[in-house]
């Protein structure tokens, strides 16, 4: 009993505990993005079975709209999970804890957003802002689940987790070379922290993982928190039956 006094028996700040639980049948699990840096973020917090469904969103809100660049992501995310729940027949009649992720990242350079570069000639123009300078990346996580409302998937928590990275000081020839190696093409801001970009990043203050696309720490425990909302609900559920039959003479 010495040795159990360390730990109370608070629940977990992280999925860690209940890592076995979220990959058996028992949880379905959607990632709502088609990024394979958000799948193998997922794999990293130990996720083993998930399905992957992209939105047909056009990302195409207007950014004039939002004082707050952050919000502007917070609904991109969070349309891009409804136009998949709304569209896909697998959600359609979804069984019951089923979680949807769905998650949109921008760079902001002195207040300006940066999202996918359209040529490389955008690329060269944002490689240019960012050189020498310090940008926030804000990843924005959406979560929606029919685990604490049977039936309806509906929004269970949104959240927005912000980073910041210096980049060097970069020169034209650094620039071009990181441009023609195409990596920085289907990403915010034009580059890739994990991949050749790493060599332009002097250093990052916040989550490194939100830069590449998910906030680990900050996801595992909204997800830990998410469950026990549902186990909460599921007992609450329970009493009620046992309290009905009670109160018809059935128990």
């Amino acid at each position: 009993s010495m040795m159990r006094s360390h730990f109370t028996t608070v629940a977990g700040k992280t999925i860690l505990p209940k890592l076995s639980q979220l990959n058996s049948p028992q949880y379905n699990l959607v990632l709502a993005s088609g990024s394979p840096r958000r799948k193998e973020l997922l794999g990293l917090l130990g996720l083993k079975h998930f399905e992957v469904l992209v939105s047909d969103f056009a990302e195409d809100l207007d950014k004039k709209a939002f004082p707050n660049p952050a919000d502007y992501c917070l609904l991109t995310a969070q349309k891009k999970v409804e136009a998949i729940i709304a569209s896909a027949s697998q959600l359609a009649s979804a069984p019951p804890n089923t979680v949807v992720i769905g998650a949109d990242t921008i760079v902001v350079v002195d207040g300006v957003v940066l999202e996918k570069p359209a040529d490389d000639q955008q690329a060269k123009m944002m490689m240019m802002m960012l050189s020498g300078n310090t940008h926030m990346v804000h990843t924005a996580v959406t979560l929606y689940t029919n685990a604490l409302s049977p039936g309806r998937i509906q929004h269970y928590a949104s959240f927005i987790e912000t980073s910041s990275v210096t980049f060097a000081d970069l020169t034209e020839e650094d620039m071009v070379a990181y441009i023609a190696s195409g990596e920085g093409r289907d990403k915010a801001g034009g580059y890739g922290i994990q991949g050749l970009g790493g060599q332009l990043v002097r250093g990052i203050s916040g989550c490194y993982f939100n830069v590449m696309g998910l906030p680990v720490h900050a996801l595992s425990g909204r997800l830990a928190a998410l469950l026990r909302d549902a186990e909460d609900k599921a007992s609450e559920r329970e009493r009620e039956k046992d309290e009905g039959k009670a109160g018809r003479g059935e128990l």
